[in-house]
Formats: C-alpha cells, structure tokens, sequence
C-alpha cells in the first residue's frame, strides 16, 4: 500500500513562485513515492529541501504545483488535512519544542485528548506509547528533567499516542550525542518492525546506512535513490552534492586498497564485528 506520494510537486517560500528576489523553488518537480513500511532515510546537505519535503507529507506546507498524497488523501483537500495529520506523525529537532505540560504523562495525554479519545481510552495510549520507547517508569518525571534521548523518547511517545501509521522525523537525532542516537535508533526500529513506517530527515551518513533505503535530495530535486549499498557506490556523486560517505564504508575502501577484502560494509558495528572474525 502506498502511504506518501509526491507528484511532480513544487514548492517555494516566496509567493510569486521563487522568482522574487531570484529565491529558488525549495523543491522542483519532486516525485517519489513511499509504501507502507518502509525504513527509509532522506538526506542532503543544508538548503538540500528535505524539511521542507518532510513538512509537504503531512500538509503543514502545501504544493505550489503538483500534489501529495498521503494514503491517497491529497494534503490540499482541507477537508481531509484532520485525518492526514494523524496518520502522519512528526517529530522535530528539537523535543522541548513539542512539551507543553510538566508531567510526562499530560504531555502524552495531549493528542488524544484533542481528538476527543474516552478518559479509558487516553489511559491506555499513555500506557501504549511510552511502553512502546521504553520510558514508562518516567510516566510521572517532569520531561524537562530528562537527557535529550530521553526527551526525544518521549516527543515520539507523544505521537504514538494517536496512532500514525507514518512517522516522519525532521533532524530528530542532530542535537543529540551518540548514545542518544542510538536510543532513538532503537525506538523507531522496532515501531518499524511492527509495521510503521520510518522517515529520518538526516544528513549524517554514517546514520543513514542502516536504514533499507536511502533518498538524497539536492537542491530540490531527487538526485539518488536506493539502498545504501547502490547509493554509496556512488562516491563522486555524494562528494559533489556535500554528502559524506559513512566511515566504515570509508575505512573498508581503504582496506580492500590495501589487500584486505571484508566484503560489503555498511555501518561501523558490521566494520568491528568482520574486523574481529579475521584469523
């Protein structure tokens, strides 16, 4: 099943189309579709679009041309913008952004509170959403309290709490350190496992590499398109847009140069692990 579809969308931030002020379109003539499930990263550089692509699935930004379907609901149809919404969850950079109450458990309790869900009925989402990123022993801690990861956890419980069958996060990793990324990591591998579907907003390579599918967008437009391994062999490419390639794929180059074959290598645990089983 499909569940987000771009077709041949445009979109600008200046109202005569990006010719004021010779301000480009943010996204060019963009189509790609996604199907239900999917682990997909969507990278590119700064200016690349791809926030703006994650605010076009679920209507927060609509097309200046062209339209985007999420589960065959166009984001234009104002009639059908309340339900896209819940379908399509978002998480953004910043978790303190999207807190709005001093106790987990009413942070959580927001979404479906505001789609008038039974007092049961948002008792069992609590329940459900912070059980599911493992932070249910929090449900009483004040969320600015918490570490970043934590504080991520929780924004994505928030979303979980209604539902969605699509969770986009813009950026959601950037502001955190290693261990916290790897946190979040978890969390949306297993929402994915269970049949959600996964968008990460990136630009860190060495993250995307452990996603199934991989999306680069420069400046607008669809430049790549496929999984990690078909996107990393095209290393010229990637240095000419500003995208680095992850640094075990870097690092097994620079073996397999040098005599050591280790086979494909994609993220740094594959690396150690292949490193360790050597004789």
């Amino acid at each position: 099943m499909t569940a987000i579809e771009f077709k041949n969308v445009v979109f600008s931030y200046s109202e005569d189309g990006g010719t004021e002020n010779n301000i480009e379109p943010a996204v060019k003539e963009l189509s790609l579709t996604i199907e239900q499930g999917e682990f997909i990263a969507l990278c590119g550089h700064n200016g690349s679009g791809k926030s703006t692509v994650a605010r076009l699935m679920n209507g927060l930004l609509t097309p200046k041309s062209g339209e985007v379907l999420a589960f065959g609901e166009s984001t234009q149809n104002k009639k059908k913008i309340y339900d896209i919404r819940k379908d399509v969850g978002m998480i953004f950079q910043n978790p303190d952004n999207q807190m709005i109450a001093t106790i987990v458990e009413d942070d959580i309790a927001f979404g479906p509170e505001n789609i008038g869900l039974p007092r049961e009925e948002i008792g069992k989402r609590i329940d459900f959403a912070l059980g599911a990123v493992d932070m249910l022993e929090f449900k009483q801690a004040s969320p600015y309290k918490l570490s970043g990861g934590q504080k991520q956890r929780i924004a994505i419980a928030g979303v979980l709490a209604v539902k969605p069958k699509v969770l986009v996060l813009d950026e959601s990793t950037a502001m955190l350190d290693p261990k916290g990324r790897r946190e979040i990591f978890d969390v949306i591998k297993s929402l994915n496992k269970e049949g959600m579907t996964i968008i990460l907003i990136t630009h860190y390579m060495d993250e995307a590499a452990l996603f199934d599918r991989i999306i680069v967008l420069d400046n607008g437009k669809l430049a790549m398109d496929g999984t990690p391994k078909e996107v990393f062999a095209r290393q010229t490419e990637l240095a000419e847009i500003g995208l680095k390639l992850p640094r075990a794929t870097k690092l097994n180059s620079y073996f397999k140069e040098n005599g050591l074959d280790l086979g494909e290598v994609l993220s740094t645990d594959e690396l150690m692990e292949k490193i360790c089983q050597l004789k």
